[in-house]
């Protein structure tokens, strides 16, 4: 129990008097104080706020969206850049194996002497009658299965970058086509090299056909694609 001061006559009392004994005056108790409720956020601030939030999810979307794109873009320059380095260098190693299996088959034909080509033209210091058995010779050496691997290897790798360029954007349609037009003149340069067939004739004149084709898309192709 405490004490506390009469408000009229200003003795002290029990604070739980309900009347000053000394004067009578009455006692009240104290009220209890209303805690004022919490501000309450307003609607309109809610609904700024989710707009502010929507719009932020907007713009990230849209960032990540640009980004993927000019990722993508990148991408697909590198892989025609890719198609154009890997033909040229099967290409290469292709028209150097086509000139000397089309130099030993014109040699067997025609009897022609050759410090390069007479090891597979030639049997007993006498030509061959057929030219079968002179390329039969050159395609069974060493040094030509290796190169046949080679290519073949060079291949699956084109093979493979062709895969990623389909289905161009807008953009690359143009250097798709050169690409393909590329590819099919490689494909062809390459299928005479690992596998020569028909006569000598048809075989020069695809081989120069596939060769002038090669180069010549390369260089459309170089010409097409943007810089990045």
């Amino acid at each position: 129990m405490a004490l506390m001061s009469c408000p009229e006559c200003g003795k002290e009392i029990s604070d739980a008097a309900q009347a000053c004994p000394h004067c009578g005056h009455p006692i009240q108790e104290p009220q209890p104080q209303d805690t004022p409720p919490a501000p309450r956020k307003s609607k309109r601030s809610i609904i700024i706020a989710a707009c502010v939030l929507a719009l932020v999810a907007v713009v990230g979307i849209f960032v990540g969206v640009q980004q993927k794109q000019a990722s993508d873009r990148a991408a697909y320059i590198a892989s025609l850049n890719e198609l154009r380095a890997q033909t040229i260098r099967g290409g290469s190693v292709a028209e150097k194996m086509c000139n000397l299996t089309k130099q030993v088959w014109y040699n067997t034909i025609y009897k022609e002497r050759d410090s390069v080509t007479d090891k597979y033209t030639r049997s007993g210091g006498v030509f061959h009658d057929d030219f079968n058995t002179s390329l039969s010779l050159l395609y069974a050496e060493d040094n030509t299965a290796t190169v046949i691997s080679g290519l073949q290897a060079n291949r699956e790798l084109v093979d493979g970058i062709m895969a990623d360029l389909q289905n161009p954007p807008a953009e690359f349609a143009a250097c798709y086509e050169a690409a393909d037009s590329l590819y099919d003149a490689y494909c062809g340069l390459i299928d005479l090299a690992v596998s020569p067939s028909g006569s000598l004739k048809t075989y020069s004149e695809n081989f120069s056909k596939y060769d002038e084709d090669l180069l010549k898309y390369y260089n459309k192709l170089e010409a097409l694609i943007p810089s990045e």
